[in-house]
């Protein structure tokens, strides 16, 4: 049975979403949404039909790269959308560029570098606001490039002047963190926010799934048949980042539509549904804008002290065991 293969244990080893900390000179918000733009949001919406996503039946394997895979997929899907029509070029190229898997690998590590402060190579996971500045500073590369280990431990990647400058190429303009509230995120999703940050090529709102963050509680367990996500309860096993593309209604409750990175041999052939009402990371919705022109910036993420990182989250090794904010997550 699918319940006794995907256990507590086997889940432990495939998160690795560390909170983002609040700071407000980091963070660039999007404003709430209108009353109008509130009532323009369907009922429901499922973005994997509208935003035709690929290759969702990948998997992150047993490493908590969860970060790099949420960047990855959020920016293959851009990708996609912004080049529907055959005229379409994609960002600081000159000839449209093919739709393919980007490195997942790539975007953890870039992630961990461009975390504030950034995450030390004893410590496994990253956070969404290291992804997203490294989305924008940096970029990322295809997976041809820099194919991403699925097995732990993480072999960190030996980068070259080649890697970055190809993730010029695959950047975003900027980043927006969404309130925390399912009228934004809504809004953001359908793109009908009143300050949206792009359009499509038709000149149509631009609909994006928007990265997210949440913990996983020990009956997480209990969606991997269904993907029918539980209210939280039991041990905290730690923090797992992943791609919202949409919100469904089942049996009268409103959900989130999530993917995991876990591969299509769980829950809804990879699919989670998650309460509006989970205690997702607040600081931790994020929208990507991709525009067609401008240059990118020069990259300014680079390694410091693990000190710092320690300092700032409140974050201890013990015994093997990592420990965030107190509380034991592996």
């Amino acid at each position: 049975m699918r319940k006794t293969q995907f256990t507590n244990k086997w889940i432990s080893k495939r998160i690795g979403a560390i909170q983002s900390p609040f700071d407000p000179r980091n963070l660039r918000y999007m404003k709430l949404p209108t009353v109008e733009e509130t009532y323009e949001t369907p009922e429901e919406f499922d973005g994997l039909d509208d935003f035709s996503p690929t290759n969702f039946n990948r998997s992150q394997g047993n490493v908590g790269t969860c970060v790099g895979w949420d960047w990855a997929y959020v920016y293959e899907t851009m990708m996609t959308l912004l080049t529907k029509d055959s005229g379409a070029t994609f960002p600081f190229t000159s000839v449209a560029l093919a739709i393919q898997d980007m490195s997942a690998g790539w975007a953890y590590q870039i992630s961990r570098k461009c975390s504030v402060p950034p995450v030390p190579d004893h410590i496994e996971g990253s956070t969404n606001f290291g992804a997203v500045k490294g989305a924008k500073q940096i970029g990322i590369v295809t997976e041809t490039t820099v194919p991403t280990d699925i097995t732990a431990p993480f072999n960190f990647i030996n980068e070259t002047e080649a890697m970055y400058a190809e993730a010029y190429k695959y950047h975003v303009t900027s980043y927006h963190n969404i309130s925390n509230d399912p009228e934004s995120i809504k809004a953001a999703i359908y793109g009908l926010l009143h300050e949206m940050p792009y359009k499509m090529p038709d000149d149509s709102p631009g609909k994006a799934p928007l990265m997210s963050a949440f913990p996983v509680y020990a009956n997480f367990k209990d969606s991997y048949d269904d993907g029918i996500v539980p209210m939280p309860s039991g041990r905290l096993l730690g923090g797992h980042s992943s791609p919202i593309f949409g919100w469904t209604i089942i049996d009268g409750v409103k959900y989130w539509i999530n993917f995991g990175s876990w591969g299509a041999d769980i829950a809804d052939s990879g699919i989670f549904y998650i309460p509006f009402d989970y205690p997702f990371y607040p600081n931790d919705w994020w929208l990507l804008k991709i525009a067609k022109t401008a240059e990118p910036p020069e990259p300014t993420c680079i390694y410091k002290t693990p000190g710092m990182w320690t300092e700032f989250l409140n974050i201890f090794v013990s015994g093997g065991d990592k420990y965030y904010h107190g509380v034991e997550v592996s």
